[in-house]
């Protein structure tokens, strides 16, 4: 079994004793009562067979073991009676029941129903013609039979009556299967029946506090009252997850007019100067996709940075940060507005994917999106035990500096320098073989001091080290150079 969706009972927390009886194996038995069957269009004895069987073959029935039910439920195959239901539309729902009591009995006069003798695990169900619209307040209702046999055990079973008129398959098979339950755990009046609050004379079995609509393995269903739950529970076949993906887009690009700007790189290793750039902004696409696993009729929200994405169009804020040239006195920062605004786009409440563009001319932005997804049957009338939630984390580039090629070689170069004199901890590396013992001291001092005399000691090293590392000293005296 699945997820076990929860709902809060409308008229408050029941209480139900058990006196009993309990069908532990039912056996359903579909009727088809009307001249209307097997019918046309979407409501048919197929369409409504396909969904008698699912809710019996699914999960749905398991949470009724906490009374007894062992299961399987067999379903077997409908009968189709064609004559005329003579029920006056106008009449109560008890009318109906004696009604259809009544054409029970006399197929079993006739021995028109098979395997009922002792089988009180016997569960018939009647739909009635579509021509007979329900009665007020009932679409359906189940009660029992019994049929006096001398000398041997009295023909007992359950039946039910479920109204088909102005109704869809989904509806009748939500009360079938509210007629089902109600069968299973209160059989022959002498079951689980609530003792408080107090119910109505033709209420009080465990589908009557709950009657929560769902859809189950494409059928629909009702919920049920669930002692060991404290709740009306639906069990579903689904484990619910939700999964995100993401895929970036810069589907556009504008490039500023050139600019330039002094950079020192990180004398004396590294080179300074004037560099040319531009600012470089983007106009990206994001789309975020959510993978669904387990749900039937999902509802799916948004978020972006903890605000609710509104149904099909919406704009929102973001904080946002600027890529900027270093500072220097000859250059003065430009205002940056301080927020990004997002076009976001959800197209239909069961949409999947969500749609954000952003930029150009806008901010780098760091996204949190947020997907939360509950059964739509969850959504107005449920505790929310459907909701799943999922989140990403992405950083998005609209904006950066984009410098020219002589930075980029000024900046290789300066790599170059550290990796080759500069060691992993900060300082200079090692003396290699050959090296004087105290290199690595002479450097320091030659690169930290500004004295008079700074010039002379570098080139006095560079001629100290040519022997052996001329590198290093060609490096030294480029340095002597740049400085002059």
């Amino acid at each position: 079994m699945g997820d076990i969706v929860t709902f809060n009972p409308p008229g408050g927390t029941p209480t139900f004793v058990g006196r009993g009886s309990k069908i532990e194996h039912p056996d359903v038995l579909p009727i088809f009562w009307g001249p209307y069957w097997p019918g046309s269009g979407s409501l048919t004895t197929s369409a409504i067979m396909q969904a008698i069987r699912s809710v019996a073959s699914g999960p749905y029935l398991d949470g009724l073991k906490q009374y007894g039910y062992e299961g399987p439920t067999s379903v077997r195959g409908e009968m189709i009676d064609s004559s005329t239901p003579g029920i006056n539309p106008t009449s109560s729902a008890k009318n109906y029941g004696d009604v259809v009591y009544d054409f029970i009995s006399n197929l079993l006069d006739n021995d028109s129903i098979d395997n009922v003798d002792d089988n009180h695990d016997l569960v018939v169900a009647v739909f009635l013609d579509p021509s007979i619209p329900p009665p007020p307040g009932a679409t359906g209702a189940n009660s029992s039979i019994e049929k006096f046999e001398f000398l041997d055990d009295n023909t007992r079973f359950e039946w039910a009556w479920i109204a088909t008129g102005g109704r869809d398959v989904q509806a009748v098979s939500q009360t079938f299967s509210h007629e089902l339950v109600e069968a299973i755990t209160d059989p022959f009046n002498t079951g689980l029946h609530q003792t408080a609050p107090a119910s109505a004379s033709d209420q009080g079995q465990i589908g009557d506090v709950c009657n929560q609509p769902a859809t189950i393995g494409g059928a629909g269903v009702v919920a049920y009252w669930s002692t060991a739950d404290n709740a009306c529970i639906i069990p579903t076949p689904g484990t619910r997850r939700v999964y995100l993906t993401i895929d970036v887009t810069a589907i556009e690009s504008h490039d500023g007019p050139a600019e330039r700007v002094y950079v020192d790189l990180g004398r004396p290793l590294c080179d300074a100067g004037y560099f040319d750039y531009v600012e470089r902004t983007y106009r990206n696409n994001i789309i975020v996709k959510a993978d669904l696993r387990g749900y039937e009729s999902p509802i799916v929200g948004w978020t972006i940075n903890g605000q609710t994405v509104s149904l099909y169009e919406d704009n929102i804020e973001v904080n946002a940060t600027w890529q900027e040239p270093p500072y220097s006195n000859l250059w003065v920062p430009r205002f940056r507005k301080p927020t990004a605004t997002l076009g976001a786009r959800h197209s239909s409440p069961s949409a999947t994917e969500l749609d954000i563009t952003v930029g150009p001319n806008e901010g780098n932005v760091a996204l949190s999106i947020g997907c939360f997804v509950s059964e739509s049957f969850d959504v107005s009338t449920g505790t929310g035990s459907t909701t799943r939630t999922a989140t990403l984390q992405i950083l998005v580039t609209n904006q950066e500096i984009a410098w020219g090629q002589a930075y980029k070689d000024a900046k290789k170069a300066c790599e170059h320098n550290k990796n080759r004199y500069v060691g992993p901890a900060g300082g200079v590396r090692p003396p290699q073989p050959g090296d004087p013992p105290d290199l690595a001291q002479i450097l320091v001092k030659l690169l930290t001091e500004n004295g008079p005399n700074r010039t002379a000691s570098i080139e006095q090293a560079a001629q100290l080290v040519r022997n052996f590392n001329n590198e290093l000293a060609d490096a030294l005296m480029s340095h002597v150079n740049r400085s002059q």
